[in-house]
């Protein structure tokens, strides 16, 4: 027997147990008073076999009235199999149409807790849900809502829970729903409601806008206050008009004050100096493009080289900071952790050691550029564009080995298969010869096995045989991790080796952030993920990087990413605490699409391009990604 799931959004299987709404009168007033008096006391097992006795000797549509009460009395007993099989495909041609209906209602329910989220939906097609009354189709609506929400289609299934509460929905039931129709619309991107309002029925279109303009003012209370006023306007009898913007009002008011205080460690000195210093400045950069001049939080900066993490942090709480921003290093980043719950909130730099605590203290937020992060998202990435046999080349090293063995994870996590890993020298030793990138490109196409057969075969025959070396046919991608000297040297070779067409994905060092199709024409069909502010021709972030740019001429070139990076470290001291209220929600940042995870993480979604002409060439999202 199949254990039955719950469902999502408050979906109740029992809702319409006893309650054939549409049916038509018993044809005898007492014919199932011992079942339905079985089913009182609770003893629902005995109620649906006298259900379904009275079901084998009635005709017509008395006896789909007690087949519909027998799934009822068997769904009430968490007998969800019986339950199906009593409403199975069959000649229900007896039956009315308002006994189809219920009958549809309920194998909808039963598949979906099953979770077959398509078949529930092909159950309930949208003639039926129209024809239903209104207490069968609240249930319908409910049913198809929940399966659109686990398909992860938001957007229909905020429509879905628009035309439940259209259908009379009181009270308790209407609030709670009307809250699932803004959480519902907090997942769907702002392209994807730009383009649905267009499309909206008025109450529909009413929620749209409302999500739209809460994205774009709610970090600024004046300017969202008037929008909701200009909405009211708008939608005067709208369900969201008065309880729920009363909450995104108060949101608004708590999301625009931002900390009277900032505390930002960093190393001055030492090997992190340098990428510190961009960090720095880029977080400065979001500091200075601050809307509200008087609003700044004033900053304490203070350089933690050499110095002891938690005598640092207790310093600057002492001075008033209400949220530290670093460290940067992984070592202080564990140090701080192992503290436990910080005084303030702090939002680390970098990630925790591998061997650290799988959750950290409350209140203690990372935010990084990890490598391996950028690997799990190409697994997921190549595994949306349809691919299943994986090769992996990396280089030899911490780095490599890091890299590879988080896309490797990630890769099998969601069912693929790595059918080889080749780790490929960088020679940077000094005095060392250039590596030979033919080999470890041959190993991992296993054309070094092939000339093995063809030798051995050579042996037997003791003769010459005509030979072509061939790569292996189990191989649909390979993921390249590397920089950009390496990536032109390995991806030529797979052209040499007649492997070019092999799909090849990267992280974001495949490409130096800067232009340049005559070294990478080398790279053409790479496909790799990157920071929008790297990747975008946008207007907005192509005059932003104008702006850096005079700044730091020489220093943007190299640190870009970095600058980035400080510029969205500035951005979540403000936004940390919506992204934490709101988890489905995404901060559209420079270095990615920004949400907070349960772990404390931040999770930076990738754009994506692939080189054609040596040119990085954007690519459309995929996974509901704008």
């Amino acid at each position: 027997m199949n254990r039955i799931l719950p469902l999502a959004a408050g979906l109740v299987l029992a809702s319409l147990l006893g309650a054939c709404v549409d049916a038509p009168p018993r044809p005898d007033g007492d014919a199932d008073a011992a079942a339905r008096n079985l089913f009182t006391e609770g003893r629902f097992l005995d109620a649906a076999a006298e259900f379904q006795r009275l079901a084998a000797v009635a005709q017509g549509e008395a006896a789909w009235h007690f087949t519909l009460s027998a799934a009822h009395a068997f769904i009430a007993g968490s007998r969800p199999d019986e339950a199906l099989a009593q409403l199975a495909d069959g000649d229900w041609g007896g039956a009315s149409a308002a006994q189809q209906r219920e009958r549809a209602a309920l194998r909808a329910e039963l598949v979906l807790a099953r979770g077959d989220a398509r078949e529930a939906l092909r159950l309930l097609p949208d003639a039926l849900v129209d024809a239903a009354s209104p207490s069968i189709a609240r249930g319908m609506r409910t049913t198809r809502a929940a399966a659109y929400h686990s398909l992860g289609l938001h957007l229909p299934a905020a429509r879905e829970r628009v035309a439940w509460e259209e259908l009379g929905l009181r009270g308790e039931d209407a609030s709670a729903n009307r809250r699932a129709v803004w959480n519902a619309l907090q997942a769907v991107t702002t392209p994807e409601l730009e383009a649905a309002r267009i499309r909206a029925g008025s109450r529909l279109s009413g929620w749209i806008d409302l999500t739209l303009q809460f994205r774009g003012s709610m970090f600024d209370h004046a300017r969202f206050q008037e929008a909701v006023r200009a909405w009211r306007e708008r939608y005067p009898d709208h369900p969201a008009g008065k309880e729920l913007t009363r909450e995104l009002l108060a949101e608004s008011a708590a999301f625009s004050t931002p900390p009277a205080k900032v505390a930002l460690l960093l190393p001055a000195h030492g090997a992190f100096a340098e990428a510190a210093r961009a960090i720095r400045d880029g977080f400065l950069a979001g500091w200075y493009r601050h809307a509200d001049t008087e609003a700044r939080p004033a900053l304490i900066i203070r350089d933690t080289s050499g110095a002891d993490i938690g005598t640092l942090v207790a310093g600057v709480v002492e001075e008033g900071a209400e949220i530290i921003v670093g460290p940067l290093q992984k070592s202080s980043v564990r140090d701080l952790a192992r503290l436990g719950r910080p005084a303030i909130p702090v939002l680390a730099l970098n990630r925790l050691p591998a061997d650290a605590a799988a959750r950290p203290p409350k209140g203690f937020y990372q935010f990084s550029l990890s490598p391996e992060d950028e690997a799990r998202e190409v697994a997921g990435r190549a595994w949306s564009d349809g691919y299943a046999r994986a090769g992996i080349l990396a280089p030899e090293g911490v780095w490599g080995t890091r890299v590879a063995r988080a896309f490797s994870a990630a890769w099998e996590e969601l069912g693929g298969r790595i059918v080889e890993t080749t780790y490929y020298s960088t020679g940077n030793e000094e005095g060392s010869e250039p590596p030979d990138m033919s080999m470890p490109v041959e190993a991992l196409l296993n054309l070094d096995e092939s000339r093995l057969r063809r030798d051995d075969l050579r042996k037997t025959l003791r003769r010459r045989v005509h030979f072509e070396a061939r790569y292996r046919s189990d191989l649909d991608l390979v993921f390249m991790a590397g920089f950009p000297r390496e990536a032109r040297q390995l991806r030529p070779q797979f052209e040499f080796h007649a492997a070019g067409s092999v799909p090849m994905y990267s992280t974001s060092h495949v490409y130096s952030g800067v232009p340049d199709p005559e070294a990478d024409s080398d790279v053409d069909d790479i496909v790799f993920g990157d920071m929008p502010m790297v990747l975008s021709s946008s207007g907005e972030r192509q005059e932003l990087r104008r702006q850096l740019s005079s700044l730091w001429p020489d220093r943007l070139r190299i640190y870009l990413r970095l600058y980035s990076f400080g510029l969205d470290a500035f951005d979540l001291v403000t936004r940390l605490r919506y992204l934490e209220a709101a988890p489905l929600h995404a901060h559209a940042g420079h270095t990615g699409l920004l949400r907070l995870t349960e772990n404390g993480s931040i999770h930076r979604q990738l754009s994506w391009a692939r080189f054609r002409g040596g040119l990085p060439l954007p690519l459309p999202a995929r996974g509901g990604a704008p």
